[in-house]
């Protein structure tokens, strides 16, 4: 008791002054510039299939917003994302076959085209299934 009566007393203790200084340094906060640009770099990652593009675009969207990105890197990495989905190498084709000074030769094109396709295959989707519904009600 002596020991323990002979230290002051702390307002907040040593381990949680040392959770409060690791939050404030920890690189998985939302608003971390590091970890914005780390999950910048790794973007492409998330572009693997066309099934799962909606989800990835709208990543895309939550990181770009946050961070400031030239725009010769803001297409350079969206080609790169958009070229690992063989449905989208058309549109890939199609930008690089653009003239240099063309206006449309840049990220947002590509991004608007990215999500006619998205638009386009949900509606595709959404009249197959109607198809199918009315093809089962026609067997009976």
């Amino acid at each position: 008791e002596k020991a323990q009566s002979s230290f002051p007393r702390r307002l907040v203790s040593i381990k949680a002054a040392l959770n409060i200084i690791a939050h404030d340094f920890s690189t998985n906060r939302p608003n971390n510039a590091d970890h914005d640009a780390q999950l910048f770099d790794k973007i492409h990652l998330k572009f693997s299939t066309a099934a799962r593009l909606a989800e990835s675009m709208a990543d895309w969207d939550r990181i770009t917003a946050r961070i400031q990105i030239p725009e010769s890197m803001l297409r350079n990495k969206f080609i790169s994302c958009i070229k690992r989905i063989n449905e989208l190498k058309h549109i890939v084709e199609k930008y690089e076959l653009m003239e240099m000074d063309d206006k449309r030769r840049c990220s947002s094109w590509l991004v608007r085209k990215v999500r006619e396709f998205i638009a386009k295959r949900k509606e595709d989707q959404r009249r197959r299934e109607e198809l199918g519904l009315a093809s089962k009600e026609d067997d009976r």
